[in-house]
C-alpha cells in the first residue's frame, strides 16, 4: 500500500511539473534548457539531501531542498512567478523599501534586495521557515538592507495559530477549524504598527487567505502617497468578511489603487487586469510613474535572455 501511495504522489507531482512547464511564459524561450534544469534538479535532489547552494540571478544564490515547490520553480524557470517577479524586478530602485509579507524562505525578498539594491522588510511568522529566510539573507549578505519580522500581519496585535507543516501554503487557523496535526502559535502584528512610520514602495502579500485581514490592518500604509504597488495573493472576485464585504480590488480602489496586469517580457503595465496571466493581483497607483520606472528599468538576464 506505501508502494501504491509513493507512486500515486509521484504521479501527481509529475503532473503538476508537466502543467507548469507547458504554461510557464519562460517555456517557449528556453524550452530546452528548462526540462533540463527540472531533470537535473531532480537528479541532485534525490542524489544528495539536505540543502543545496543554488546560483541565481545576477550574483544571488538560494539555499533550496528536495520538497521546497515555490523555491524549485526559481531553479527550473529563472522566475518561478514570471509576471510579479519581473514586475518587481522592474519597479524598485535602491534603498527603495519593500515588504514582502508571508516572506517564505525569501525569494522576493533576495530579488528586491539582492538585484534591485532595494531595502527589505521581509516577515514570515512560522519559525522554521524564518530560519531559511535569515540563511538565505546571510548567504546572499543581505544582513544590512534586509529586516526579518517574525509574526503574522493581520488587524490586530495579540497572537493566531497557524499550520506549519504545509510548506508555502502554510495559514493561519480559525476558531472553528479542528486542530491541525502540526500548529505554532505566532505573535499577530498590524502592518500599520509593525512598519514604524517606514513607507514602503511597493508591498506583495502572500498569506494563503488570510488577506482579508493583512489589509484591513493596512489601512495606514495603503494611504502613503509613496507607495506605488501592492501585490496580492488573492481572489479577486470574492467578497472577503475582514474588508467589511467588499472584494480586495473595491477595498482598494478606496486607496486610489487599480488592478492592473504586467507582461515581464515587453514591460507592459495593462489597466486590462485579463491581459497577462499573472500568479496574484497587482494594484498600482500613480500609473504613469509605475509606466516609467518599469521601461528604464535596467534589464536582468534570466535563463540567457535579458529581462
Amino acid at each position: 500500500m506505501k508502494s501504491l501511495e509513493n507512486l500515486r504522489k509521484l504521479g501527481m507531482g509529475l503532473k503538476q511539473m508537466a502543467y507548469g512547464y507547458v504554461a510557464h511564459p519562460m517555456t517557449r524561450h528556453a524550452p530546452l534548457r528548462i526540462a533540463l534544469n527540472m531533470v537535473g534538479w531532480q537528479l541532485r535532489s534525490r542524489l544528495a539531501r539536505g540543502n543545496h547552494h543554488v546560483r541565481w540571478i545576477s550574483g544571488t544564490s538560494l539555499l533550496v531542498h528536495s520538497g521546497m515547490t515555490g523555491a524549485t520553480g526559481n531553479i527550473y524557470y529563472g522566475l518561478a512567478e514570471f509576471h510579479d517577479m519581473a514586475f518587481v524586478l522592474h519597479l524598485l530602485r535602491p534603498r527603495d523599501l519593500f515588504v514582502d509579507i508571508g516572506a517564505n524562505v525569501g525569494a522576493y525578498s533576495v530579488l528586491a534586495g539582492g538585484v534591485c539594491g532595494a531595502d527589505v522588510i521581509a516577515i514570515e511568522p512560522i519559525p522554521a521557515t524564518a530560519e531559511k529566510l535569515n540563511a538565505n539573507i546571510i548567504l546572499n549578505d543581505l544582513r544590512a538592507q534586509v529586516e526579518v519580522i517574525e509574526a503574522c500581519i493581520g488587524d490586530s496585535e495579540g497572537s493566531v495559530r497557524m499550520t506549519c507543516d504545509l510548506d508555502t501554503t502554510n495559514r493561519v487557523i480559525s476558531p472553528a477549524e479542528a486542530p491541525a496535526k502540526s500548529q505554532v502559535e505566532v505573535p499577530m502584528r498590524r502592518l500599520d504598527l509593525a512598519l514604524q512610520g517606514r513607507l514602503p514602495v511597493f508591498i506583495k502579500i502572500d498569506t494563503e487567505g488570510f488577506e482579508g485581514s493583512v489589509l484591513r490592518g493596512s489601512q495606514e500604509v495603503l494611504r502613503s502617497p509613496g507607495l506605488l504597488g501592492v501585490s496580492v495573493e488573492g481572489n479577486g472576485s470574492n467578497a472577503y468578511p475582514g474588508l467589511e464585504g467588499k472584494t480586495i480590488p473595491d477595498w482598494m480602489g478606496q486607496f486610489g489603487f487599480t488592478l492592473v496586469s504586467y507582461d515581464g517580457s515587453s514591460r507592459v503595465l495593462s489597466t486590462d487586469p485579463s491581459s497577462y496571466p499573472m500568479h496574484n493581483l497587482l494594484f498600482v497607483r500613480n500609473l504613469e510613474e509605475c509606466k516609467q520606472r518599469v521601461a528604464s528599468a535596467k534589464s536582468v538576464e534570466i535563463l540567457g535572455l535579458p529581462v
